[in-house]
């Protein structure tokens, strides 16, 4: 037990390490794609919501855990199959599952902030009316939203009351939602309250570019739509392919590759591109907004 809790201590400095020298990055030279593996393994595992629910949960815990549970199924399943091809799929599957899990949770939570920018926009705006305080007026607000916005906008609210700091509040607020137009918003938000505090211009210009944000996305939908059914499709006709193939010599094909190295190269080989098309098909559109 005092192992466990000092290796989660150390995968969490490291992961704490990671995040500072992101935001590091950030700060010098602005928003930047290239990240190392276990970063971007950080960001899905906060942005899918898992970190909430498991906290130790890190990139490092996460794939020891990967590693633990592939050796365990390999251990079993080579003495249940003569053949090392099962194992070594079963243990690919169980590889990938869990990253690709994650990514499609985080994407999910962007949606549904996707869903909540409009309507955050519109309180902000309703409530300037009232007050020209943000922390104020963002504590009205968040009773009215949707997770994951309705919580960061509670602790913005609650930070910016106790420490009287309204620039750190949002920039910890817009740090809490990795989404990159709802930071754009908060940013826009900060600077307007150390100035004008007009938040109507910055409602109206905000409403414009979710609206123009979310139309591209649509047609972006609508293209990886119809590259889904063409990629479908051709996987379906190498599938006939790969049976009528089988026909022709009259001899399950599968056994036949077996039955030597290259023939096992090429099934491995076969199998790992068809693995990687799936994970393709499922995580395609789901780039970072």
């Amino acid at each position: 037990s005092t192992k466990i809790k000092e290796l989660n201590a150390y995968t969490e400095k490291n992961a704490e390490a990671r995040r500072l020298e992101k935001e590091k990055r950030l700060e010098e030279d602005g928003f930047t794609e290239e990240k190392s593996f276990l970063t971007k393994l950080d960001d899905n595992i906060i942005d899918s919501g898992m970190k909430d629910k498991f906290p130790f949960l890190n990139a490092e815990t996460l794939i020891m855990g990967i590693m633990i549970i592939d050796a365990l199924l390999f251990l079993l399943l080579q003495n249940l199959f003569p053949s090392m091809y099962i194992p070594l799929i079963v243990v690919a599957i169980v590889t990938v599952f869990p990253t690709t899990a994650l990514k499609l949770l985080s994407n999910r939570r962007k949606r549904q902030i996707d869903d909540e920018l409009v309507n955050f926009i519109n309180l902000i705006e309703n409530y300037s009316k009232t007050s020209d305080d943000i922390i104020t007026i963002i504590g009205r607000s968040y009773i009215y939203l949707n997770e994951p916005l309705r919580t960061a906008a509670e602790e913005c609210y609650l930070e910016g009351n106790r420490t009287g700091d309204v620039s750190k509040a949002l920039d910890d607020f817009s740090k809490k939602i990795n989404h990159k137009k709802f930071k754009t918003i908060v940013r826009n938000l900060s600077i307007c309250s150390r100035y004008e505090a007009n938040y109507d211009d910055v409602a109206e210009d905000s409403r414009q570019m979710i609206i123009e944000y979310l139309a591209g996305k649509r047609e972006r939908a609508a293209l990886i739509k119809n590259a889904r059914v063409e990629m479908c499709i051709i996987m379906f006709l190498s599938c006939v392919m790969f049976y009528m193939m089988g026909s022709f010599i009259g001899e399950n094909i599968i056994k036949a590759l077996q039955e030597s190295f290259i023939g096992t190269c090429i099934l491995y080989a076969a199998t790992g591109m068809v693995l990687f098309i799936i994970a393709s098909l499922i995580l395609m559109g789901k780039e970072s907004d």
